[in-house]
């Protein structure tokens, strides 16, 4: 879309910063949302200087380097389509969580967030072991394993939206050892949303040849595995150019093969329950009909997203039905 000559007039006479900006983001109203959030990424840093300096030399000395910084940024997302969340460091997820985003590993999307913080909150509310009322062996544990970790966001997510007094554990897995050192950063930097009870690992492993069967017992897989086709991975209508610039092939391009191994994991480790992340409606029905979900031992269903888009799908085992048969309420 090309920009028109009274919107870079309109950027000029706002902000000397704006007009870096439009090259990716096109609109005016975009550049402005993003400019506030750099802008006050880099002045919220500038005034924890300002506050400790009291030379006059050095105050004018932080001011330019806060201008230099904030041009910077704005150069690296209009002119090189640096995605925002690698140039300020980190992305809001959850309630409270702040996200250490890195290049090499996914950046957390909305949509994951979404169906994280449904899912976690059915949990909290309906699942008999946060709700019974007599209190249970120290030695019962509730075990969720994310597979596909990458920054360790829907793991963190989890341990945020489940704080309790019981026993629960969250093991993230990931083949990338950049996404396991991000997850594991995450993990420190986010230590608040641990309550004395929960533990959050991370571990590196490739889900297709390391046997997990030893992770014996696990209530519930979430994943939100690499689902990009290759072809939908170099469309320009469906994949931005700075993801396929910036963000890893390898936590994106991948289809029904890791679902299908997502549910055998599932039989090892006698899961209960999974929620995936998918692309879409066309890519829940290629999963059942590659038969990667046996009918006759899971219930499953998709849910959608909050614009509209079939974005996960969700299945629990048959002979679970009093502890996950809520479920049926999200889905479609």
């Amino acid at each position: 879309m090309r920009i028109l000559p009274a919107v870079k007039i309109l950027a000029r006479r706002e902000s000397p910063y704006l007009p870096l900006l439009l090259p990716t983001l096109r609109d005016i109203d975009s550049a402005r949302r993003e400019l506030r959030w750099i802008a006050e990424h880099f002045h919220d840093r500038a005034a924890d200087g300002l506050a400790v300096e009291t030379n006059s030399q050095q105050k004018i000395k932080l001011k330019s380097s806060l201008y230099r910084k904030i041009w910077k940024a704005c150069f690296l997302r209009g002119y090189k389509g640096v995605p925002l969340q690698y140039i300020l460091g980190s992305q809001p997820f959850g309630d409270s969580l702040d996200i250490i985003c890195r290049p090499g590993v996914l950046i957390p999307r909305w949509e994951t967030e979404e169906w994280g913080v449904k899912i976690a909150r059915g949990i909290r509310q309906y699942h008999p072991f946060f709700n019974a009322e007599e209190n249970l062996s120290s030695q019962i544990i509730f075990n969720i394993l994310d597979l596909c970790t990458g920054t360790g966001c829907i793991a963190l997510l989890f341990a945020e939206q489940l704080k309790t007094n019981k026993n629960v554990l969250i093991t993230g897995i990931d083949i990338s050892q950049k996404a396991f050192t991000v997850a594991r950063d995450n993990r420190k930097a986010n230590d608040h949303v641990l309550g004395t009870n929960l533990s959050v690992l991370f571990k590196v492993g490739d889900i297709f040849t390391r046997d997990l069967s030893s992770m014996s017992n696990i209530d519930i897989i979430v994943s939100n595995p690499p689902y990009v086709s290759e072809e939908n991975y170099y469309s320009w209508t469906h994949t931005e150019r700075s993801v396929r610039n910036y963000e890893p092939r390898l936590a994106l391009i991948g289809g029904v093969e890791f679902y299908k191994r997502i549910f055998e994991i599932a039989t090892t480790t006698n899961a209960k329950a999974v929620v995936c992340e998918i692309s879409d409606g066309q890519q829940y029905r290629d999963i059942l009909d590659a038969n990667c979900v046996d009918s006759s031992l899971w219930c499953s269903g998709s849910m959608y997203d909050e614009a509209g888009v079939v974005r996960t799908i969700v299945s629990w085992r048959r002979d679970a039905e009093d502890e996950w048969g809520w479920l049926q309420n999200l889905i479609s």
